[in-house]
């Protein structure tokens, strides 16, 4: 878990440092102290709050909460509700013919073209 808070810090220190602020001016705007911006960035323990306002600042929390969120899942009620529905669905279908149908269509015997056909 470190190494990714380590990352985490990191990013966050690349952020700041893009928009050319002290970490003193960076934790003022984003209404954190210092000491939590300087814990964050260095990859040590500090609370959700701290985290998601430097995203905030930095305009990237709606991308960590995308992110996060899951993708076109169902939950377990509308997956059984869909799963009884298609095995409903299931049961019902029919073969659009069947093999007696199929046997009057099909000849019995392959036809004979012209070019084939032999004069007696």
């Amino acid at each position: 878990m470190m190494e990714s808070a380590k990352k985490i810090g990191k990013v966050l220190q690349q952020l700041r440092l893009a928009r050319n602020e002290s970490q003193k001016a960076a934790a003022f705007e984003a209404g954190v102290s210092l000491s939590s911006l300087q814990r964050l960035e260095d990859g040590s323990n500090v609370g959700l709050h701290v985290l998601m306002a430097m995203l905030d600042y930095y305009q990237h929390s709606e991308a960590v909460i995308t992110l996060l969120s899951p993708a076109d899942t169902l939950s377990p009620l509308a997956y059984e509700a869909s799963s009884q529905r298609a095995q409903k669905k299931q049961a019902r279908r029919r073969r659009a013919s069947s093999k007696t149908q199929l046997a009057s269509v099909i000849p019995s015997k392959p036809p004979v073209w012209p070019e084939d056909k032999q004069d007696d």
